[in-house]
């Protein structure tokens, strides 16, 4: 395995639990405010009548997303490769 390919690997896995815990504390705490059940496999806020809730941060939050990806993992792979030296 190259000596840069883990620092990059373990950067994505960081990235992801970022990107988790944005979710968890945007979109499913105010699906939880408004009295919904978050489903994680289609990504929705269903509320008790049955409706699909929208709050609106849906599309905003992909961006976020994709820059939060890039720069975690782009910061914790430079941290890790300067340590090793």
């Amino acid at each position: 395995m190259n000596s840069s390919t883990l620092p990059k690997f373990i950067g994505v896995l960081v990235s992801l639990f970022c990107i988790w815990l944005i979710t968890e504390f945007t979109l499913v705490d105010l699906c939880v405010q408004q009295g919904g059940n978050f489903d994680y496999r289609k990504g929705q806020c269903v509320l008790e009548n049955g409706e699909v809730f929208k709050s609106g941060l849906e599309t905003p939050m992909v961006f976020v997303y994709v820059v939060v990806a890039f720069s975690v993992t782009f910061i914790v792979a430079r941290l890790l490769t300067r340590k090793k030296r």
